[in-house]
């Protein structure tokens, strides 16, 4: 619960001497149901990104209608709706979508326009860039994309003009843009000093670092390397949308990039003592660190995760495996401990009660493991996990 939903909860709280407290009561418990409804719809959001970027569009399809039946109105949908059909190839369905939807929200127009591309339907693209070029509230992005229709046009004065417009010193697409028109009209190639500029700026974006090794002027930077404001930026926005720190832990945890961790772990360092509820990024910056190799740190952050939620499963679990995997510090909490504590709370936690049997084994009390079993097969009989375990125990 963000900080702003609780000062809401505040002033919605009844004094003694309210005679409408029901519905001050009622008014709380709405406030409490919309922010839960908010945060289901930002999780399946994320999931459906995480989806697409993995190419897969059927999961990405079931995660955004789990969150139009939450909130239909929402205005990220459609854009990831038509994202899905261009991956299948659905241009015109694409279109249907983007220009079905409302046409003032800044980045439907956009995704509208790409989708015009995608179609064949140039013409109308540009006809929408040049009426939206005119006005001051035109996005860069927009801009970069009407340059790029006059370059390939043959009329790089126009293109240019248009870049002019642009803040090339935060939009690294226009100054991309504008390499190439140097090179391609002026026959100006950049200059390594130009690409370094640009990859200190904007290294960290994957189309920037391929767009410096394509002209054989950058190369992929370490995680040591990444800007300081690259990761003052990663973490102002993880601070104001927290709920998307899950979905970037799960993305490394599929897809692992040293260099993507080492960001991720530098930013929410930044803000995990900011968070209202900090416990989201303690446990991130455990499994991180895991992923990292870096134990002892996975260890210290686990330790303080379980100070903060001692019921916390996903840290019980952690701390056995990395007890076993033999970091250099010792652990301040006993796994045993809090591989019991969580046992106790969530009897039907397979994995909790399996992880508990091995840790008893573990620690040489066999005659706990044993009975631990037991007691699981008496409450689940025939568990495959409880019977595996019993017989491994007796081999």
């Amino acid at each position: 619960m963000t900080a702003i939903i609780k000062r809401l909860l505040a002033f919605a709280r009844p004094r003694a001497a309210d005679r409408d407290a029901p519905d001050d009561h009622e008014a709380q418990r709405t406030t409490r149901i919309s922010a839960r409804r908010r945060l289901a719809v930002r999780q399946a959001i994320g999931e459906a990104r995480l989806a697409l970027s993995h190419h897969d569009t059927t999961a990405a399809q079931h995660a955004i209608a789990r969150a139009r039946t939450i909130d239909p109105a929402n205005r990220q949908l459609p854009l990831l709706a038509a994202a899905a059909a261009l991956r299948q190839g659905h241009a015109y369905q694409a279109l249907h979508l983007v220009e079905s939807a409302d046409a003032q929200h800044a980045p439907t127009r956009l995704m509208a326009n790409l989708v015009r591309l995608s179609a064949g339907q140039r013409y109308a693209a540009w006809l929408d860039l040049s009426d939206w070029a005119a006005c001051d509230g035109c996005p860069p992005q927009a801009r970069v994309l009407l340059a790029w229709l006059y370059c390939e046009e043959g009329r790089p004065d126009a293109a240019q003009r248009t870049l002019a417009e642009v803040d090339t010193e935060h939009e690294p697409l226009a100054r991309q843009l504008a390499m190439l028109i140097g090179m391609r009209h002026d026959g100006a190639a950049p200059t390594r000093r130009d690409m370094a500029d640009l990859l200190h700026r904007f290294g960290d974006d994957p189309a920037t670092e391929w767009f410096g090794r394509s002209l054989g002027l950058g190369r992929r930077r370490s995680s040591g390397e990444v800007p300081v404001n690259v990761v003052e930026q990663l973490a102002d926005e993880l601070l104001s949308e927290p709920g998307v720190i899950p979905t970037l832990v799960a993305a490394q945890r599929r897809r692992p990039e040293p260099d993507r961790v080492a960001l991720i772990r530098r930013a929410l360092v930044r803000i995990v003592d900011d968070l209202p509820e900090p416990i989201v990024a303690v446990e991130a910056l455990a499994e991180l660190s895991r992923l990292a190799a870096d134990r002892d740190d996975a260890l210290r952050w686990v330790q303080r995760g379980l100070n903060l939620a001692p019921y916390s499963a996903k840290l019980a679990l952690m701390l056995d495996e990395l007890e076993r995997a033999g970091a250099n510090d010792e652990p301040r909490i006993s796994p045993r401990v809090a591989l019991e504590r969580v046992a106790t709370l969530r009897p039907n936690w397979a994995d909790v009660q399996h992880a508990l049997a091995h840790r008893y084994n573990h620690d040489g009390l066999d005659t706990l493991a044993v009975e631990h079993l037991f007691r699981w097969l008496m409450r689940e009989p025939g568990h495959p996990l409880a019977t595996a375990a019993l017989e491994e125990l007796a081999a």
